[in-house]
């Protein structure tokens, strides 16, 4: 995921998700730039 402006693209933010295959689950994990924290950044990344 990135933020563009000014033709500039800057990342602000990755997720990763490990599946164990035995139980069909998975461990999600979100990482976030510390100025963009709060904004709902991390809520869209779970949906793309």
């Amino acid at each position: 995921m990135g933020y563009f402006r000014q033709d500039q693209e800057q990342i602000i933010g990755s997720s990763f998700y490990v599946v164990d295959p035995d139980t069909n689950m998975a461990e999600v994990a979100y990482m976030i730039l510390h100025e963009w924290q709060g904004r709902g950044v991390g809520n869209v990344e779970m949906f793309f």
